[in-house]
């Protein structure tokens, strides 16, 4: 195994648990590896750090899996099946029934690797991300084994009634950075599917607010964004219906709620709010809007399910932060700007703010007296203040002053890890316009 050596002072951020190393950092030479291959870390004393995986190639050339000495044997099959079943039962004691994001990289032990989980009518399915050379190199050959035997032991253990026979896998490396990897962009490749259909057009089912029934939405799994659908803000969803449940609407019973989703994706926001107003006997008109026709069609397919004759569904197929000025009237009693990421790379920031407050903006706008406004953001560079100072500035500009309802994050299934803030991203902040 690899050895490598960091220069002095250098180790502190390491040894605090964070799994990165760069370039500049080390001692000794990090160009005698292949990309992906096990390397262990020392400090310049010579004293075990970490082990991991390197690459040369990559800014990162250093990413750990284990900071335990003893723990001399990692990124095999038991190595994997272990770790990824302690991250089940982290799900599943954080009350997770059906689908889930099994794996959240560094917050789960393995940078680089991604695996949502999917329950479907058939079985499970296994989305996969390896955006890492060490990921690709560990997994491209057992990958198929290492799920089967994951979910005949999820089943021993209680964590699902499904059987090993009835899963399919599906890898999603048509990310481009992967790119920064030094790894080739690729076609998503389903290598399992005992699902008798394609996974382009499959139910999968979520947790709902106050049922133990799944809510199964439509999502296509092999062309679809991600993985096919954002598992991220299932625990924002669930903060603010518990908010509307036992705030103001109960006592607007039977009224007709408008609701405007701004880049609605396949309508997930939407589906789970209407799913609760049809509760309390209101009747509901949705504006789903999205730069996507594929995403429209199954966003109107989704909310289509949960709501009756009496209830209406438009669809705008738009460039959603250039198409706004068009709705003139601030009657929405529900607005959701949940975009996507606007800032990918620092250099984007300014750009990314300004549309993040133009989106805003419009947003407060079209909200109607003593609606509510869900305001999101995925991009990890963008910092939470910064974030709320938008927010603020958006108000500003409707000469609103605004007070917080709900603040939402990171749902079990991301989880956070204090030693690697790397992984925070999510933000979601609720308004009452008032």
């Amino acid at each position: 195994m690899e050895k490598w050596l960091l220069k002095k002072g250098e180790d502190r951020r390491l040894r605090s648990g964070h799994p990165w190393v760069f370039a500049g950092e080390l001692l000794s030479s990090s160009k005698s590896i292949l990309p992906g291959d096990i390397v262990e870390v020392r400090d310049f004393k010579g004293q075990f750090i970490a082990r991991g995986y390197g690459n040369s190639q990559s800014q990162i050339v250093f990413r750990a899996v284990s900071f335990v000495e003893s723990e001399k044997e990692i990124l095999t099959k038991d190595f994997f099946i272990s770790r990824l079943i302690r991250s089940w039962q982290v799900r599943s004691l954080s009350g997770l029934k059906y689908s889930f994001r099994l794996c959240y990289g560094e917050a789960d032990g393995f940078p680089g690797l991604v695996i949502d989980l999917y329950v479907t009518k058939k079985g499970l399915v296994f989305a996969v991300q390896l955006l890492t050379a060490g990921m690709q190199k560990a997994l491209t050959h057992q990958l198929q084994q290492i799920l089967i035997d994951l979910t005949f032991k999820a089943k021993e253990l209680g964590l699902t009634n499904c059987s090993e026979s009835a899963i399919s896998i599906i890898l999603r490396n048509d990310v481009k950075i992967r790119k920064l990897e030094g790894l080739p962009v690729e076609d998503p490749k389903v290598i399992l599917n005992t699902q008798e259909n394609s996974l382009v057009d499959v139910e999968i089912a979520l947790d709902t607010v106050g049922s133990d029934q799944p809510l199964w939405m439509s999502v296509d799994l092999e062309q679809g964004q991600k993985t096919g659908f954002f598992l991220d803000q299932r625990g924002n969803i669930f903060q603010v219906l518990e908010y509307l449940k036992k705030s103001q609407l109960p006592s607007i019973k039977n009224k007709k709620i408008r609701i405007l989703d701004l880049c609605c994706y396949v309508g997930h926001w939407s589906t789970q709010l209407v799913k609760l107003l049809k509760t309390l006997g209101c009747q509901v008109e949705i504006h789903l809007l999205d730069i996507s026709k594929e995403a429209l069609t199954y966003a109107y397919k989704n909310v289509k399910k949960v709501t009756d004759e009496n209830d209406i569904i438009e669809i705008h197929e738009c460039d959603v932060l250039n198409s706004l000025d068009s709705f003139k009237d601030a009657n929405f009693d529900i607005v959701i700007a949940d975009p996507p990421a606007f800032i990918k790379a620092k250099k984007d920031i300014p750009t990314g703010s300004h549309a993040y407050l133009k989106l805003n903006t419009h947003a407060f706008r079209l909200t109607s007296y003593k609606g509510i406004v869900i305001s999101c953001s995925c991009s990890g560079l963008m910092e939470s203040d910064n974030f709320r100072d938008i927010l603020r500035k958006a108000q500003f500009r409707q000469s609103l002053m605004l007070p917080t309802v709900v603040v939402g994050g990171h749902s079990p299934d991301h989880p956070i890890i204090m030693s690697f803030p790397e992984g925070i991203y999510l933000k979601m902040i609720a308004h009452l316009k008032i």
